[in-house]
Parts: structure tokens; C-alpha cells; sequence
């Protein structure tokens, strides 16, 4: 087992995020969307945000994935003005 963790030790052993969610979730993707792709989608983002099957349903019903990563903000500008304030840059 130390041979094996040892080959590639930058990266984590986890369970794939579909084996993560309880079937309850699995029900509503299943039952909620067509694209495989999406599927996997909200189950890394429900695991990786703990939400709830209800939660997970109503992101789905919103179009979460569409408008992700979409909104105007100023946290890049904003963060890179930080770091060279106090010299990280």
C-alpha cells in the first residue's frame, strides 16, 4: 500500500463524486437530466458543497451549471491590487 500511495503522492485517492451521494441523489439527477455530462456536474458540486438532494434539485431546476462562473466581479482585480500592495507580486 505504501508502494502504491508512494507512486503518485500530489494526487488524492477518493471515491469518484457519483459514489459519494446517497441514492436519493442519484434519483433526482437521474430523474432531472438527459446529459451525462451535467449528471456529473452537480454530483462533484453537491459533494463538494454537502447540499442536500432538495437543494441539489432546486440547482438543477435554476440551471445552476449555465450561469456558473458567469458573474460580473471585481475579486480578480481586487486580489491582484491586494498582492502587490503588500508585495506577493
Amino acid at each position: 500500500m505504501r508502494a502504491f500511495a508512494e507512486t503518485s503522492p500530489t494526487e488524492a485517492i477518493v471515491q469518484a463524486p457519483l459514489a459519494q451521494l446517497p441514492w436519493y441523489h442519484h434519483l433526482a439527477l437521474i430523474h432531472k437530466l438527459n446529459d451525462s455530462e451535467t449528471r456529473l456536474w452537480y454530483a462533484a458540486a453537491a459533494v463538494e458543497n454537502g447540499w442536500s438532494r432538495k437543494v441539489m434539485a432546486h440547482h438543477i431546476e435554476t440551471k445552476l451549471h449555465e450561469r456558473s462562473g458567469k458573474a460580473i466581479t471585481n475579486f480578480v482585480t481586487f486580489g491582484d491590487k491586494w498582492r502587490l500592495f503588500h508585495g506577493a507580486i
